[in-house]
């Protein structure tokens, strides 16, 4: 049963930390909870493990910190530990409202001999905080404004809504189809992760519905808009520079997109008097992949045109690969042409596995940017740049062009 634990104490009888006789495990500073976000109503989990080493048996009571924004629980506050033996506590936080300010507190372990039950208590205490919550709303709040289908997550097509005089896009979910909910949660706890103002995030929830809300302010995907619009070279450089610092932020948390083309980038913003204050944001979440430390992985789904050599050829792969398809993506942003249109699946694979690449010498690309894509698109992926080189390089380009 869940317990709430004692509130914190500002009692004088207390050590910190230094003579704390159990061995924390795992060995952390802080609470995480997995997650620098909330969702407003569903709860984040993080357990904790005590072992006693010493010959001594203890008394551990816990105690949590209040705030009328959040409950943060343990499922049982007191334990009796003999020697050799383990715990585990397991600390849930939910949050009750939306908030952007105090989202911090912490749990207090406090530990006596229990042969000395009047003795001073030895406090460990950890602390968390977090960045953000995501609020939820009530079914009621969301106003359809078309029954047109925006862009699709996953395998659901959103849905042009408001909620509060803001747009939104409503992806919401059969809670009767097994598979789509599984669907349902991936997404959720996926978006619900990942904040960068490059990168189309999710706004809010309808848990009592299963739908989920992403930002609405976008016109049309990149590569629609350039089927029937032509666009000048700055408002093109600006969304290669969006969308390479969108996949900075994603490589940094060692998250590879897997499908990176010009149809995943949303225009958001679109001044034709001023086209270097567009914003591009990339889209749709649900074919990354979180690498864990020095793991390469063999499969990865995304779209031939666009996808890495090694990719096709199952071999052993990384972050690279979004390098590779970031190069195709800049390739088809600057002739106004898919890649390898004309071609197969399978023809396509024959030539890029065989080294063979499109020519940078039949469009008229900007400066900096031939070399730029001949440096993504290389065969070899270790010899292809970061993204962080990218963006600086990206940003040089823009300077000469703005100049």
């Amino acid at each position: 049963m869940s317990s709430k634990g004692q509130p914190l104490s500002n009692s004088t009888s207390t050590t910190f930390d230094s003579e704390f006789a159990l061995t924390l495990e795992p060995k952390v500073e802080k609470l995480t909870f997995g997650s620098n976000y909330a969702i407003q109503g569903i709860p984040l989990t993080e357990t904790i493990g005590f072992y006693n080493k010493t010959d001594a048996t203890y008394k551990l009571s816990i105690q949590t910190s209040e705030s009328p924004k959040y409950t943060l629980t343990v499922d049982n506050d007191k334990h009796t530990i003999k020697k050799g033996e383990r715990v585990s506590i397991v600390i849930s936080l939910k949050f009750h409202q939306y908030a952007t300010m105090g989202l911090t507190g912490q749990v207090q372990f406090c530990l006596k001999k229990k042969a000395l039950m009047g003795g001073d208590a030895v406090v460990r205490a950890l602390r968390f905080q977090l960045e953000g919550v995501v609020p939820a709303y009530n079914e009621k709040e969301i106003v359809k404004a078309s029954d047109e289908e925006q862009f699709r997550v996953g395998m659901i097509d959103g849905v042009l809504s408001m909620v509060k005089n803001e747009n939104v896009v409503a992806f919401k979910y059969n809670v009767e189809d097994k598979f789509e909910m599984e669907d349902y949660y991936s997404i959720q706890n996926l978006y619900r992760d990942i904040h960068h103002p490059d990168i189309l995030g999710m706004v809010g929830i309808v848990l009592t519905s299963s739908t989920i809300l992403l930002d609405g302010d976008t016109v049309k995907d990149l590569q629609t808009m350039m089927q029937t619009e032509k666009y000048g070279t700055v408002f093109l450089l600006k969304c290669c520079s969006d969308c390479a610092n969108a996949l900075l932020y994603l490589s940094s948390h060692d998250i590879i997109h897997r499908n990176v083309k010009p149809s995943k980038l949303r225009v958001v913003h679109h001044d034709i008097t001023n086209e270097g204050k567009c914003t591009v944001k990339l889209h749709d979440l649900t074919t990354t992949y979180r690498l864990k430390k020095g793991e390469l992985i063999k499969k990865s789904p995304g779209t031939y045109q666009y996808m890495a050599p090694e990719v096709m050829e199952m071999k052993e792969h990384g972050l690279p690969i979004d390098v590779y398809s970031f190069a195709m993506t800049m390739y088809h942003i600057f002739t106004n042409e898919v890649p390898y249109k004309d071609l197969s699946n399978a023809q396509i694979q024959q030539k890029v596995c065989a080294g063979e690449r499109l020519s940078l010498t039949d469009s008229p690309f900007p400066r900096g940017i031939v070399d730029l894509i001949a440096e993504c698109w290389q065969h070899d992926q270790s010899k292809r740049p970061k993204f962080n080189v990218i963006v600086a390089k990206l940003n040089d380009i823009i300077k000469d062009y703005s100049q």
